[in-house]
C-alpha cells in the first residue's frame, strides 16, 4: 500500500486496549461488537492466573492482549507476517505472551505445553483437518471458537464433539446490522 498522507497504520481501541494495525492485517472494524466478542471469549474460558492458553489465528492480538491480563501464559499462532509484527508491537509490554508465525497445523504440533484453554478464530474457511487434529491432541479443557461463517463453524464443531467435547453454548454477535454478517462465539468443554 502507498500512504498518501497520515500514518501507514491504524490505531483502534477495544476494551481499553489500544491496537496497532497495519494495512495488510485483519481487524474487526466494528470495535463495539469486537468488545462483545472479547467479553464472550473471556466468559467462555473463565481463566485463572495459572492457565496456559493458545490463541490460534491470533491476528494482531485482539484476544491475546485481553486474555494476557489473567492467564499465566498465552501462546499466539498466526500466519500473516504483518499481523504477527502488529501482535509483537501490541504485546511488547506483556511478559507472558509468546508469538509464533506460521500455519496453525504446522506450529501447534510443536508447542510443548499443556493447554488449559484455546481460542480458535480462523478465517472464513474454518480450521483445516490437520489443525483440528493437532488441537485435539493437545486436549484443552475449554475451547472458545470465534467464527464468521455458520457453515464452517458447524462443520468444525461436528468434528470436535465426536472426540469428547461438549458444545455448551453458541452466541451470535451482529457485526453489521441489516446484513448477513454474523460472528459467533461457541464454548466447548472436554468431558471425561
Amino acid at each position: 500500500p502507498v500512504v498518501v498522507c497520515g500514518n501507514d497504520f491504524l490505531t483502534e481501541e477495544v476494551g481499553g486496549i489500544r491496537y496497532h494495525i497495519s494495512p495488510d492485517s485483519f481487524f474487526q472494524i466494528n470495535t463495539l461488537q469486537a468488545a462483545v466478542l472479547v467479553d464472550l471469549v473471556s466468559e467462555a474460558l473463565s481463566l485463572n492466573d495459572d492457565d496456559v492458553v493458545a490463541d490460534l489465528y491470533c491476528g494482531v492480538g485482539l484476544f491475546t492482549c485481553a486474555l494476557a491480563r489473567v492467564a499465566r501464559r498465552i501462546i499466539g499462532i498466526e500466519l500473516s507476517q504483518s499481523a504477527v509484527e502488529d501482535a509483537q508491537r501490541n504485546t511488547a509490554h506483556l511478559d507472558n505472551v509468546e508469538l509464533h508465525r506460521g500455519r496453525v497445523e504446522d506450529v501447534l504440533p510443536n508447542v510443548d505445553a499443556v493447554l488449559d484453554a484455546v481460542v480458535l478464530d480462523p478465517p472464513r474457511d474454518g480450521c483445516t483437518p490437520q489443525a483440528l487434529e493437532s488441537l485435539i491432541r493437545h486436549r484443552p479443557r475449554r475451547i472458545a471458537y470465534v467464527s464468521c461463517d455458520p457453515a464452517t463453524l458447524a462443520r468444525d464443531l461436528r468434528e470436535l464433539v465426536k472426540v469428547n467435547y461438549v458444545l455448551r453454548w453458541v452466541q451470535p454477535v451482529d457485526m453489521f446490522p441489516q446484513t448477513f454478517h454474523v460472528e459467533s462465539v461457541a464454548l466447548l468443554e472436554r468431558w471425561e
